[in-house]
């Protein structure tokens, strides 16, 4: 387990921790403001001349590409998690008895 992490770690190098101060003085980013941004990088890739001197466009262009990854890794495990769960739950719902006191998935409670 603890291998994995490492490695998460490793290919996301550019995660950070917030304090509580930092997260309440950044803007809140719901879908609508994640599609503001989006489309904010679109024009100003094709609009490029317009821009300050001091902007830095390939870094937004990072900074959104990552968290696109992130929502992607985020959906994925996400959605990994209620396949299996459906799984297990269909795969309950067929047992007459109850599971296996041994099996690791015993203590759920659905």
């Amino acid at each position: 387990m603890e291998g994995a992490i490492t490695t998460i770690k490793q290919k996301l190098a550019f995660l950070i921790d917030l304090s509580n101060e930092e997260r309440k003085a950044l803007p809140k980013m719901g879908n609508k403001s994640r599609a503001f941004v989006s489309k904010a990088l679109e024009v100003a890739t094709q609009n490029s001349e317009f821009l300050p001197r001091s902007f830095d466009l390939e870094e937004m262009r990072k900074d959104v590409q990552n968290a696109q990854i992130i929502a992607y890794a985020i959906a994925d495990q996400g959605s990994k998690h209620i396949r299996e769960s459906q799984v297990l739950l269909i795969a309950s719902s067929h047992v007459t008895h109850r599971p296996n006191p041994s099996s690791k998935h015993s203590d759920r409670q659905f």
